[in-house]
């Protein structure tokens, strides 16, 4: 019984790409973000991708954390976004590309336009998400509004 539950998960899992061969240990990412703002500037901050597979990636997802968010606002993205959404369980707001391909060896930047909210210290979690929404590398990100 406890064999069919471990092989049922192992299925689940797999179905929605948590695992299997993701290729992520081929493609890096990196975010730049200013260290400070002011408040009602105007700022951007990238998610650099570098792709060193032998083929192509899609861009499916960012995830930027609530926390982040709570000093600034996107007024958009390049390239754009097909949709967002808030994620509620997990305190994110999603930013889903639709048809944003990283070619073998070279870089995707993904820069968002934001402005300075509110005075404070604002960070958290920013997921990237490859080929699905469960294949993501997990970054952090962080400015303060002075």
């Amino acid at each position: 019984m406890r064999l069919l539950a471990v092989l049922s998960l192992f299925a689940l899992l797999l179905a929605f790409g948590c695992l299997g061969d993701s290729n992520l240990d081929r493609l890096s990412v990196s975010v730049i973000a200013p260290m400070q703002a002011s408040s009602g500037q105007n700022f951007d901050f990238s998610v650099r991708i570098s792709n060193q597979d032998t083929r192509a990636h899609q861009l499916d997802s960012i995830d930027v954390a609530n926390g982040f968010l709570a000093g600034c606002y996107v007024r958009g993205t390049a390239p754009a976004t097909h949709e967002d959404w808030n994620l509620t369980l997990s305190d994110q707001h999603t930013y889903q590309f639709k048809g944003v391909s990283i070619a073998p060896g070279s870089t995707l930047d993904v820069v968002f336009h934001c402005t300075a909210l509110s005075p404070g210290d604002y960070g958290g979690d920013l997921d990237t998400c490859i080929d699905s929404g469960g294949n993501c590398v997990f970054k952090s990100i962080r400015t303060i509004v002075r």
